[in-house]
């Protein structure tokens, strides 16, 4: 969406409070800064409203940023709605929008927008070169005509939560310790493809998902899993690996999700794994038959942890 496009978005008539950010993943502490919004519009008889980058800043301002993404943006939406927010505006940060200056920004959001309440995060800033932070806002905003509601950030046991420390896990696979962070265990959602049927041969049938580009992925490794088919929740395991056993010259990570005690035929569904617990790292095996005995280990052990829970 450029900026003429969002001039001319026409979502809500009330006045609103706003928030802004890219929120990827949805965290706890995106998940504060929402109640806070949410709170302050029902006691002001204010709209509240979402803008939500689709894509990081950072890509656009730092040409050597490789990004990484816990949800994409359409996961992202479904949360925020489901929490309870139906006003959403997705954009792309582009050049255009990271030349506007703060007041240029703000005056969009003003005239546009109708905005009485902007609420921010205590590390948030908006307009070229970052020049709208809090202490700049503030000052802005009783010449403009709209008030400012800061959300300090949100800590567990000293901790903050940020979508970096979340990204820190899943890249170290200790993807148990994600959910209070996240609010939820992680997931990766993609459409089951057609693969080499190896596991099949094995023993072990597998879902093979096609995962979105710049979508985060776990550390290379077993996880004790949960699979989400049709609305329905099955025990399952996940490998994402190399598959060094039989090719051991391949250096393109594939996700492969073994359903326990499953047989359906669920080739072009879109599927949705849960991580729960990491179970090993991935190794090469010296025949196809001590692969077989280990995948029975892995596969006993992802069950007794996903009945523990």
């Amino acid at each position: 969406m450029s900026i003429e496009q969002l001039l001319k978005y026409n979502i809500v008539k009330k006045d609103t409070a706003i928030t802004i950010g890219v929120f990827d993943g949805f965290h706890k502490g995106h998940q504060y800064i929402f109640e806070q919004l949410k709170k302050l519009a029902e006691n002001s008889n204010l709209t509240p409203l979402v803008i939500t980058f689709i894509n990081h800043p950072l890509e656009i301002l730092n040409k050597s940023f490789q990004p990484t993404y816990i949800s994409d943006t359409e996961t992202k939406i479904e949360y925020m709605k489901n929490f309870g927010i139906n006003n959403i505006i997705p954009i792309e940060f582009t050049k255009e929008i990271a030349q506007l200056t703060a007041v240029e920004f703000v005056n969009i959001l003003k005239t546009n927008f109708n905005m009485s309440y902007l609420v921010i995060g205590t590390d948030f800033a908006l307009g070229r070169n970052r020049e709208g932070d809090p202490k700049t806002l503030s000052t802005l905003s009783p010449k403009i005509g709209f008030k400012i509601k800061m959300v300090d950030t949100l800590e567990i046991n000293s901790f903050k939560i940020s979508s970096t420390a979340i990204r820190k896990l899943l890249t170290s696979g200790s993807v148990q310790k994600i959910p209070p962070l996240l609010g939820r265990n992680f997931s990766l959602r993609g459409n089951v493809v057609s693969g080499s049927k190896r596991g099949h041969s094995l023993g072990f049938p597998t879902a093979n998902l096609s995962i979105k580009d710049k979508l985060l992925i776990p550390k290379l490794g077993i996880y004790a899993t949960e699979t989400k088919i049709d609305s329905k929740i099955y025990p399952s395991c996940t490998s994402i690996g190399l598959r060094p056993t039989f090719y051991p010259k391949n250096n393109t990570p594939l996700m492969e999700t073994h359903i326990i005690n499953y047989n359906n035929n669920i080739y072009d569904k879109t599927i949705e794994v849960f991580f729960i617990d990491r179970i090993r790292d991935e190794k090469k095996f010296t025949s196809a038959q001590k692969l077989i005995e280990q995948m029975n280990n892995d596969v006993d052990k992802a069950y007794r942890i996903l009945k523990s829970q």
